[in-house]
């Protein structure tokens, strides 16, 4: 696993915005047309690559990915953070996507960022590009992991949960937990917490708290977390 560097408050800013970006665009940018297929996403990723833009899908799909039961309205492609203005010039130059004019750029204490939303016509696919630092990612080929049924490029299972807890992204380190039902000893196999001390903690706390967050129309003993069942002991 390749790993960016520690600066924690840049990436947390980055990440807020982004999730800010991904709020807007699920409440305001329901989705229109029929419903996208998988081709359609594998398309826009063999465009960028094309391009000798590495990509990879980040937010909601990566979650759904690690086994969060997520429903959302959009894709969020990761690119590198150096190739994003290429990427964005790309689909801009593509005859059936369109710039979705209605969505607005955001601002938080500091310049405003504006990371374009453009919609396959006749579909209701919504693609966000983002700059992969904007999720305390990297999109380099030792971070990335290729789902071996549908061809789908993400980030590697460890690098996108330190990504969360690099940006503090506690919601979605949550749902990454519960999706995967982490343990404690694969977070310290895998993870680093290197002198932050908090990073420790917090990925101890949503591990440990996995029972808690299982609704109670779900029986404790049957779910290990609120995605995954207990794995039944084979009998002898």
């Amino acid at each position: 696993m390749q790993h960016i560097s520690d600066s924690e408050d840049e990436y947390v800013v980055f990440a807020q915005n982004a999730r800010s970006a991904q709020q807007d665009v699920s409440n305001s940018q329901r989705a229109h047309g029929p419903p996208y297929k998988l081709e359609n996403i594998l398309d826009i990723v063999t465009r960028l690559q094309n391009a000798q833009i590495p990509c990879f899908l980040a937010g909601a799909q990566a979650l759904k990915h690690f086994g969060a039961k997520l429903v959302q309205t959009f894709c969020v492609f990761a690119v590198p953070h150096n190739t994003h203005d290429r990427a964005v010039e790309l689909l801009s130059s593509q005859s059936d996507l369109t710039l979705d004019t209605t969505f607005s750029p955001w601002s938080v204490s500091g310049p405003s960022l504006d990371y374009p939303c453009f919609c396959l016509n006749e579909t209701s696919l919504r693609i966000l590009i983002v700059p992969d630092r904007a999720w305390g990612l990297e999109c380099l080929p030792g971070n990335v992991e290729i789902d071996e049924n549908t061809s789908t490029p993400y980030p590697e299972g460890s690098h996108f949960a330190q990504s969360l807890l690099k940006t503090r992204d506690i919601n979605a380190l949550e749902l990454f937990v519960d999706g995967q039902d982490s343990t404690l000893e694969w977070g310290y196999e895998n993870l680093q917490f290197g002198d932050h001390s908090w990073k420790k903690a917090i990925w101890e706390k949503t591990v440990r708290e996995k029972g808690k967050r299982i609704p109670l129309e779900k029986p404790k003993h049957l779910y290990a977390t609120r995605f995954r069942r207990k794995k039944v002991a084979s009998a002898a």
